[in-house]
């Protein structure tokens, strides 16, 4: 617990109004789903959940993301067929930051539950190598769940320490996202 308040002690020196930042903070993120290009177009996505009476919001910077005002999205046909993956609009920045391409090899050092996985699968429309490694061996089974749901089929699951990762492979890039961007550690 010291070592939590030493942590955000240390940010009230840089940030002006601490109040206003902290209550920030405290406010729920909406909720935003990504399209999965593998499965279906945003247009399409958009048109079907409208049609069943969703309210979508497109995400300005970027065409794959619609923030969602209405609940149980994640009961339709159109998620378990994987068109689409809930997942916070902050979650996707390091995979747009990546840039990821078609055709390059690619290591995601913590993957689970696979939102950022499999959306680098998408950015690279399922060609070239994705090593979607995840050490922890108990949260392996949502990140094969959410890449068979996908349709990701360009991607091998790892299970090795970052310390102890082989080094034979060279890759164009590695996404290291630990602790998650979207837990506010």
């Amino acid at each position: 617990m010291k070592q939590r308040e030493e942590g955000i002690a240390r940010y009230h020196e840089i940030i002006p109004d601490w109040e206003e930042f902290a209550a920030a903070c405290s406010r729920p993120l909406p909720l935003t789903i990504r399209v999965n290009t593998l499965r279906a177009s945003p247009d399409d996505v958009y048109a079907r959940l409208t049609g069943k009476g969703f309210a979508l919001t497109p995400v300005a910077w970027s065409d794959e993301l619609f923030v969602v005002e209405t609940p149980r999205v994640s009961r339709t046909i159109e998620h378990w067929l994987g068109m689409f993956y809930i997942q916070e609009a902050v979650q996707t920045l390091p995979v747009y930051a990546l840039d990821p391409q078609p055709g390059e090899t690619i290591l995601d050092m913590a993957a689970a539950p696979g939102g950022k996985c499999t959306h680098i699968a998408s950015r690279m429309q399922n060609r070239g190598a994705l090593i979607a490694n995840e050490p922890v061996g108990k949260r392996q089974p949502s990140l094969m769940a959410n890449i068979n749901r996908l349709g990701v089929l360009n991607a091998t699951v790892t299970s090795y320490r970052g310390e102890s990762f082989p080094m034979h492979t060279r890759f164009d890039r590695v996404l290291l996202d630990a602790p998650c961007s979207a837990e506010g550690t």
